[in-house]
């Protein structure tokens, strides 16, 4: 019972903690820049798409490089509002 309410406790403190931490983060740059240019053009963006063409990606397997792992020629292409 006492271990239970200690990691309850202890949570909660870990929860204040993040808490206090990011309510002191600086302020994020506004929407609407007068630095560049202002406001976006109206009706910008037309269409959205996400696209990779021919991408080669490797990853470590243990701690070396293992040439036979990761993805080559890798294509797709994500059209606007599509949920993937």
């Amino acid at each position: 019972m006492t271990l239970r309410v200690t990691s309850v406790a202890e949570n909660s403190f870990n929860s204040v903690e993040r808490v206090e931490e990011y309510s002191h983060l600086p302020q994020e740059a506004a929407l609407e820049s007068e630095q560049e240019g202002g406001k976006a053009p109206e009706g910008w963006p037309q269409e959205g798409v996400v696209e990779f063409k021919d991408v080669r990606m490797r990853w470590v397997s243990g701690f070396w490089w293992d040439e036979d792992s990761g993805a080559r020629g890798y294509q797709a292409k994500v059209s606007g509002m599509s949920n993937i």
